[in-house]
């Protein structure tokens, strides 16, 4: 056989071996790494297990949540009669529920589990619920499909609210948060009280939304990559005590007040700027 024609089979195999050595190559890696099996794992063990009965002598109006456990948790809230508690496979066994000196319903949440897995969700159904406080969370989102929540939230990662967030009025207090998201949010009326939070809208829009900030903060309201997305506030009010970078970007704002700090900065349409001062005056 000539020369060039061995040269010719042998450049047609490697066009063939190499393709299938980098498919198995890439399949060793991931698959020994458990890349694509952990995920497939964390979304076997999210569905939620039996209710655990909340103690008899217990109010569920307020409902304090203590999370040690280290992973990012979901709290699902729903008005039921039949009220308890579910929680998610990977959470079982980290989680007890008692009553304080003052009657109300104690969540906590331990960690020390090998495997959990970075995400888990407790659902607690309530016929009265409608104070939370939560503390200790690296991260925390609200899944709620009720009216209204007051919301107290110390000593947390990151707070996220999105379209699973079916609320119609938001009352939001933190001390030591670092970071409030909302994220494509419709028509919520949100009032926020801050110290040393940053906040960011992200494709979010509000009939009203009222942030008091203290302490060094970034507030970041962004409608979109392009302005006339149909993201919008209705009513807007921001009052700064202390150090903040406001940036209001590609939203449809009806009315805006509020007052500034001397030290914050602001980026955001001279229209809304001249409604502040129009109200002031």
């Amino acid at each position: 056989m000539k020369t060039s024609n061995k040269l010719l089979i042998a450049f047609a195999a490697a066009l063939i071996l190499v393709p299938i050595l980098c498919i198995a190559y890439v399949s060793r890696v991931y698959y020994e790494k458990g890349e694509y099996t952990s995920n497939m794992d964390e979304t076997a063990s999210y569905g939620p297990i039996s209710t655990i009965a909340f103690p008899a002598n217990g109010s569920t109006e307020t409902i304090n949540v203590l999370d040690k456990s280290g992973i990012h948790l979901i709290i699902a809230v729903n008005r039921d009669a039949k009220e308890g508690l579910k929680v998610s496979n990977n959470l079982k066994g980290l989680v007890s529920v008692k009553t304080d000196a003052n009657g109300q319903i104690q969540i906590e949440l331990n960690s020390g589990k090998e495997g959990i897995g970075n995400l888990g969700k407790i659902t607690i159904s309530s016929a009265l619920v409608r104070v939370f406080n939560v503390a200790g969370s690296q991260g925390v989102s609200f899944h709620a499909e009720v009216d209204s929540l007051d919301l107290n939230l110390n000593n947390i990662g990151s707070v996220e609210f999105n379209q699973e967030t079916k609320l119609k009025y938001l009352n939001v207090s933190t001390k030591n948060v670092n970071d409030i998201r909302f994220a494509e949010t419709n028509s919520l009326s949100a009032s926020l009280n801050l110290t040393n939070t940053n906040v960011r809208s992200d494709l979010a829009s509000f009939e009203n939304l009222n942030i008091n900030s203290a302490g060094t903060s970034i507030i970041e309201l962004n409608g979109g990559d392009q302005a006339g997305q149909g993201k919008k506030i209705n009513n807007l009010s921001i009052n700064t005590l202390g150090k903040t970078d406001l940036k209001v970007l590609n939203m449809v704002i009806n009315k805006c007040s509020g007052k500034f700090s001397d030290s914050t900065s602001v980026q955001m349409p001279a229209v809304n700027i001249n409604q502040m001062y129009k109200v002031k005056k």
